[in-house]
């Protein structure tokens, strides 16, 4: 049972049969959408096109040409890159022959190239009408014996001749004798051979049997048979048949085709192994009364045959046959050998002289600006009334039509190919850009014309070209197209060669939680798209799971998906709550203008389970993490420094569940799940400690007791390390490591000064203002306010200790 494939039977237009090198297009549905679809021959070992999926699905190539290779059906096998599917239609291959030139006299040498025959066959070239004759009666004799056909340019493969055999012999001494007619048949190459089983002998009451195989040639050319026969015994009859004597018997009747003339080269002709062959031939003594046109012939052994015209007269050729005016046009054919000749332009004579001893002659002609569009005869005459004519055709003056009129460098132009009309029939054609650079020709391209013959469809025109634009300074150039005869478009042309793009698709995170919403860096420099930027989200089963298609903004030279007009405005790529777990796909596809190519671009990102507080817990028992100290930041936070068995992490102190214990002298220690740690409050900014919402609420004695957000404690006053900074009157500034207060001096004695606050009585240095002369050191009260600054606060989520761990 045959099984569906995904990708439909592909449709080829035109459908063939066709001879190698036709150009078809290959178009079908049900590729993967924005895929790549390659067209192959017979195998996935011959590419000979690819092309791009739409959004649909459906696909388009163009410009598709049928690879050489034998006569008969073939594979054009449609691929589709992404699904690894295939399918395939039929095309035909038909033989064809082609010939150098379409006009000769005798003697005269052509090329005959034919494709599309068979494997490695032997080919016969025949002129003129192909007649088939049948029963011919051939005299023979001789030995070996030998006969002639009536006719000669024998065409190969065609013979079949009825032989009658006389069998002669004895059996147990007695004379037999039989009779039997045996069929011979050529095989293409020269060679007859025929064979007749158990001819039947008999003589008296004595028989036998005896087989008969005749051997021979064939000289196609000439229609020369020659013929041995042989018998032997075999089974059946009375006994043993001796003496066996087989006699060709006369006259043969022959069944065969014939040719006006065989034109086969002497070495012969064989097809290589993909159908293809090249001979040279002659023109062959055709008397002048027999001039016209003939038929040129080339058929295989196994029947595979073409034809193409060869007119064998006197001609006149132009080259080209048409133009514009101010193109120059060769004129040019063969007459009688050592005759005078006459040129006549529109019946104007433009030019005489003689032939020469092969009846050549040859002169050149620059077609008039003042000729009007039309067709105009051009006549060589000799011997008064003997003439040939030809006509050319002046057209108006070229030009193309192309598009884009623009393109990056490198890249191929065909979004729609260049087109011109009408430049020089049969011409060869260059294209510049600027006045000297030399983008594409026929000599660089044998697809790249030549114009379309004086009789073709589109004389002197040519389509479908393309042409690859190079790496030029980016501006504007003057495009012109030049043909070998001076035809050329007028510099009203120019084609745009734009600086090379640059585009950045990246997807912004690698990994994502279930419910997170992602987003996309784009922008580039393009002009603009055709198409997209499309994305599609692929879930680790493959399915579609989110598409849309985004607006590219300009922003200066650059245009660029916006960051809102992703996740704010229109469809946000967000992912569900349930969203699978595991590796997705993106792909985000677009058409740029300055190449018209689908381009895709794609990654991968993964989606996790969003973490909860026990499993970050979990990962910090298994990787054995414990604080081995602290970091205070230019912005004031405290950082906790985490080792662990895969390395150092760091993360601010919230999440780790922080619990003041005490303040020894001037270290902080405080206790989190992870252990206690310590930190030099000397060591620490002091903008850093408003985090802990830090107050001292009492003074008593030499005890101070502290209330933080993250617990209460008390500790030495000492460990305060109060010093006095400034005096006014009898209220003294203090400094303490934890902050500033002021209070009322009530004594000092020697450096040291006993200051009143609100939440207590302390001591302070007052070193620095013994040294400032002009501090009024007047005892008295104090009043102290304790104000710490601020806070460890602010601290990171939960979620960044999962990320740090994570990473």
């Amino acid at each position: 049972m045959a099984l569906a494939l995904p990708i439909a039977v592909p449709t080829l237009t035109p459908p063939g049969p066709g001879p190698v090198g036709s150009m078809i297009t290959v178009s079908g549905t049900d590729a993967t959408p924005f895929g790549i679809v390659e067209v192959y021959w017979d195998t996935l070992a011959t590419k000979i096109g690819e092309g791009y999926a739409n959004s649909a699905g459906g696909y388009t190539i163009m410009f598709v040409f049928i690879p050489e290779d034998v006569v008969g059906p073939h594979d054009v096998i449609v691929y589709d890159d992404l699904s690894s599917t295939i399918n395939s239609e039929t095309f035909v291959i038909e033989p064809k022959i082609k010939l150098s030139t379409t006009k000769g006299l005798p003697g005269d040498s052509i090329t005959v190239t034919g494709t599309g025959f068979g494997d490695e066959l032997e080919v016969g070239i025949y002129l003129g009408t192909i007649t088939p004759l049948a029963a011919e009666s051939v005299t023979l004799a001789g030995t070996p014996v030998t006969g002639t056909f009536a006719n000669d340019a024998v065409v190969i493969g065609t013979v079949s001749i009825d032989v009658d055999v006389t069998v002669d012999g004895e059996v147990n001494s007695v004379a037999v004798t039989g009779t039997d007619v045996v069929t011979v048949t050529d095989d293409g190459e020269g060679n007859l051979d025929g064979e007749t089983l158990d001819v039947a002998v008999a003589g008296g009451a004595e028989s036998g049997e005896v087989d008969v195989t005749i051997t021979g040639s064939i000289n196609y050319k000439t229609g020369v048979i020659t013929l041995t026969a042989t018998g032997v015994d075999s089974t059946g009859g009375t006994g043993e048949v001796t003496d066996i004597v087989v006699t060709i018997e006369t006259p043969c009747a022959a069944d065969y085709d014939y040719a006006e003339y065989l034109v086969t080269p002497a070495a012969g002709v064989t097809t290589s192994d993909l159908g293809s062959f090249s001979a040279v031939i002659m023109v062959p003594a055709i008397a002048e009364g027999d001039y016209g046109d003939y038929t040129v012939t080339a058929l295989d052994t196994a029947a595979n045959t073409a034809t193409a015209t060869l007119a064998v007269n006197y001609y006149i050729t132009l080259t080209p046959a048409a133009g514009p005016t101010g193109i120059t046009t060769t004129i040019a054919g063969r007459i009688k050998a050592d005759t005078a000749f006459e040129l006549r332009f529109n019946t104007v004579p433009i030019a005489t002289g003689t032939s020469g001893t092969d009846g050549s002659f040859s002169d050149t002609y620059v077609i008039p600006s003042v000729l009007s569009t039309g067709f105009y005869d051009v006549a060589v005459v000799w011997e008064v009334v003997e003439s040939r004519t030809e006509q050319f055709h002046v057209t108006a003056p070229p030009q193309v039509v192309y598009a884009p009129h623009q393109g990056v460098a490198g890249t191929v132009v065909t979004i729609s190919t260049i087109t011109g009309f009408p430049f020089s029939s049969g011409a060869n054609i260059s294209l510049y850009l600027g006045t000297t650079t030399l983008v594409n020709s026929t000599q660089m391209d044998d697809r790249f014309g030549p114009t379309g013959g004086p009789f073709s469809a589109n004389p002197g025109g040519f389509t479908n070209l393309e042409f690859t634009v190079p790496a030029l300074t980016p501006g504007p150039y003057a495009l012109k197209v030049v043909d070998q005869f001076g035809a050329s478009t007028a510099a009203i042309y120019t084609f745009t060669v734009l600086a090379t793009p640059v585009s950045t698709v990246t997807l912004n995170a690698a990994s994502y939680f279930q419910g997170d919403t992602l987003s996309f860096t784009i922008f580039t420099t393009e002009t603009s798209f055709t198409a997209g930027p499309t994305v599609t989200i692929r879930a680790p089963t493959g399915s579609i799971w989110w598409t849309d298609t985004w607006t590219l903004t300009p922003v200066g030279p650059t245009s660029s998906v916006q960051y809102q007009d992703q996740v704010v405005n229109g469809n946000p790529l967000t992912l569900p709550a349930d969203a699978p777990l595991g590796s997705w796909n993106w792909t985000i596809t677009y058409k740029p203008v300055s190449t018209g190519l689908s381009t895709k671009a794609t990654g991968l990102f993964t989606v996790a389970a969003l973490p909860t507080m026990q499993t970050v817990l979990d990962q910090l028992d298994a990787m054995e993490a414990t604080i081995t100290g602290v970091i205070t930041t230019t912005e004031g936070d405290i950082i906790a420094v985490i080792n662990t068995k895969t390395g150092t992490i760091t993360t601010k102190l919230d999440p780790l569940m922080p619990k003041l214990q005490a303040i020894e002298d001037t270290a902080v220690i405080i206790a989190t799940m992870l252990g206690e740690v310590q930190v030099d409050i000397a060591a620490l900014d002091l903008t850093a400690l408003n985090a802990l919402g830090v107050d001292i609420t009492a003074i008593k004695g030499d005890v101070a007791t502290i209330k933080t957000n993250i617990g209460t404690v008390t500790t030495s006053v000492s460990a305060l390390d109060a010093k006095v900074t400034a005096l006014s009157g009898n209220v003294a500034t203090v400094s303490t490591t934890l902050g500033t207060l002021e209070g009322t001096v009530t004594a000092i004695d020697g450096k040291v000064a006993t200051i009143d606050t609100e939440v207590g009585t302390l001591q302070a240095d007052v070193t620095d203002i013994l040294d400032k002369p002009s501090v009024d050191m007047t005892p008295a009260w104090i009043a102290v306010v304790l104000s710490l600054i601020a806070a460890i606060a602010a601290i990171f989520a939960v979620i960044t200790i999962r990320q740090k761990i994570a990473g």
